[in-house]
């Protein structure tokens, strides 16, 4: 199992369970007795140097420390937010050749925004807001600074930094927004006869937005450790990662270029607009015309204003066009057309 993988995009630490070898692993993986271990399965994890890992039945997947956590999370907008999690199961007599241990990724993570629509801003705003975005997270335990993707620890401390890039509600660069934070962590055990605890604290370093593409934001810090770790992250982020996705940014380029040239058609004179083209034509007629997203939203504003998508969708279904034009008619309509008539 590959906790860093595209679906697991987003952990950041991992509560598990650490074994010698991989029989140990398997053994206490088929004794263990647990609603979520039975519900999520259990994932076993292969580390440096032979040793195996399971994932935390009763954590896993749904406490793991993720990048959205830091970066999103209202539970972290204060200053030093400390979180207490119990780790289960340690008394169990499968579990006894187990240590409870942490598992820290680090280099280039992902995080999804997902903010709710309202009609406070334009769709394209979230269209353009919304989504997957980079971050880099560092990580430096009490034993050594390690650069190896996967670190298993019981101590430590990280810093994780993303920069994404803002927008107005024409779709226009407005600024860069920079989030960075320090976030320290320690198994302890308290009393050995008693499960061990997870204490997490985020120390939220910054948030705040600059005009231009910055590549070395200022990192605030009264402790150089921890200066040093956000310096690290920031580098790694703009050596490794983007502020906005570049497949997002062909599509806002060429929104743009198409609602420009709509603009330009809706100035022309009346009698020689596109829309004036069409009036006299069939709606199949004149969606086998059309050859660009700008053309298709005057096709609708002609023949089919006012009806909502599930209409328009089906009166195009109902034309006798190719497979491959209906397709990319429906395309641009979700791309286009929907985007400039929710603006």
């Amino acid at each position: 199992m590959n906790i860093s993988s595209a679906r697991m995009h987003s952990n950041l630490l991992v509560p598990a369970f650490g074994f010698q070898s991989m029989e140990q692993a398997i053994s206490a993986r088929d004794g263990l007795d647990s609603v979520r271990a039975r519900e999520h399965g259990i994932g076993i994890v292969r580390g440096a140097g032979g040793k195996v890992y399971i994932l935390h039945p009763e954590i896993y997947p749904g406490y793991q420390l993720s990048t959205a956590d830091i970066l999103l999370s209202r539970r972290w907008e204060e200053r030093n937010s400390t979180c207490w999690i119990r780790l289960g199961e340690q008394n169990q007599c499968m579990l006894q050749s187990a240590s409870n241990v942490c598992l820290l990724l680090n280099g280039r993570r992902e995080f999804n925004r997902k903010l709710r629509n309202t009609s406070e801003r334009s769709k394209l705003w979230y269209e353009l807001t919304n989504g997957q975005r980079d971050c880099f997270a560092v990580w430096s335990t009490d034993q050594t600074n390690q650069t190896s993707h996967m670190i298993p620890q019981v101590s430590g401390q990280g810093a994780i930094y993303s920069c994404e890039q803002m927008f107005d509600d024409d779709g226009g660069l407005m600024n860069y927004r920079h989030i960075y934070a320090v976030i320290s962590f320690k198994i302890r055990d308290f009393n050995p006869s008693k499960d061990d605890m997870l204490c997490v604290n985020v120390d939220r370093a910054a948030i705040l937005s600059t005009q231009k593409r910055c590549r070395k934001p200022d990192v605030l810090s009264e402790d150089p450790s921890q200066s040093a770790l956000l310096q690290s992250a920031v580098d790694g982020f703009w050596q490794n990662c983007q502020p906005f996705p570049e497949e997002m940014e062909c599509w806002r380029q060429e929104f743009l270029a198409q609602k420009a040239k709509l603009g330009e058609d809706l100035a022309k004179p009346h009698g020689l607009r596109y829309g004036s083209m069409v009036l006299y034509r069939s709606l199949e007629r004149s969606l086998k015309r059309v050859c660009e997203p700008w053309q298709l939203k005057l096709v609708i504003d002609v023949h089919l204003k006012g009806l909502d998508r599930e209409s328009v969708l089906s009166r195009i279904a109902e034309c006798r066009l190719p497979d491959s034009q209906r397709s990319e008619l429906e395309d641009m309509y979700a791309s286009f057309v929907e985007v400039v008539d929710a603006a």
